[in-house]
């Protein structure tokens, strides 16, 4: 049975923390960005439009993730592959 320094070593616990921090600092950064974006969609959208323009706006969004994501993965793939 392994111990707990063993273990916690495998799980490269300095990295989880820095990720964790990443992850959070990202997180707010979003929360201000879709404030942001809100007030940009209600000034410009009809209030009677509102819902429709969410629905195609988190589409979009979506679909730009989607892509950037990907670009990313495969650019992060290809950089692996070169050091190797």
């Amino acid at each position: 049975m392994k111990t707990l320094e063993e273990q916690a070593m495998k799980l490269d616990i300095k990295g989880v923390i820095l990720t964790l921090i990443i992850s959070s600092f990202g997180f707010v950064a979003a929360l201000f960005w879709r404030d942001a974006i809100r007030e940009l969609i209600l000034k410009f959208v009809p209030e009677s439009q509102g819902i429709t323009f969410y629905f195609a706006a988190a589409i979009i969004a979506t679909v730009i993730a989607v892509i950037v994501i990907y670009i990313l993965s495969r650019f992060l793939k290809e950089e692996e592959t070169t050091k190797k």
